[in-house]
């Protein structure tokens, strides 16, 4: 199965312009452990030019051989606000971190014309923050958060200041819907995550 990849245009996804036809995507709703992140950045939809409130504006998205227990991987921007809240929850570093989300990538279609939706859920993604193992320097190894936001500013955009994040997450024990299209009226339906047998 082959794996899908996107990288999304941060300049496109702040400062949507028509006659640009970069890949975008948007996280408009998330929730890492019992924090909510703020969709507090302005945005546009491509495919009717309305606005679009992100939490997060991605710069990639990747799905390993499209499996149905593979991590989703994301990367992007957040607010200030956003990183603070970010940072606060790696300080606590809980065992077992849950998240839901809402994310879409739109890409272009140069045949048709259009945007389309490259990458959306009808409903929360809901999963936990992927760990993985890491070497100490005392040559043993420890679980580590696959959760990163940076405590600089980025330097795109100057306004609003932003701050790069990524995040890996692993499905939970349950069948989810993933709608997936490599062109316009292509849709293909995924799941994402398995139920316990």
């Amino acid at each position: 199965m082959a794996d899908y990849e996107v990288e999304c245009s941060l300049e496109q996804g702040h400062k949507f312009q028509q006659d640009v036809h970069e890949p975008v995507g948007f996280v408009t709703k998330i929730k890492i452990g019992d924090k909510d992140l703020t969709a507090d950045i302005s945005c546009k939809n491509p495919m009717d030019g309305k606005e679009l409130k992100a939490a997060i504006v991605m710069s990639s998205l990747s799905w390993p051989d499209i499996g149905n227990t593979e991590p989703l991987r994301l990367s992007g921007q957040v607010s200030a606000k956003n990183m603070q809240i970010v940072r606060t929850l790696l300080f606590t570093s809980l065992p077992k971190m849950k998240i839901a989300f809402q994310a879409t990538v739109f890409e272009y279609d140069e045949a048709a014309d259009k945007y389309y939706k490259s990458f959306t859920c009808g409903s929360d993604l809901n999963g936990q923050v992927e760990r993985s193992d890491v070497p100490d320097p005392k040559g043993k190894t420890k679980e580590k958060l696959n959760l990163f936001v940076a405590n600089t500013v980025s330097g795109y955009p100057t306004s609003p200041k932003c701050y790069s994040m990524f995040v890996g997450i692993i499905p939970i024990a349950k069948k989810q819907d993933v709608t997936l299209a490599a062109a316009d009226q292509s849709n293909l339906s995924k799941e994402w995550g398995q139920d316990n047998s």
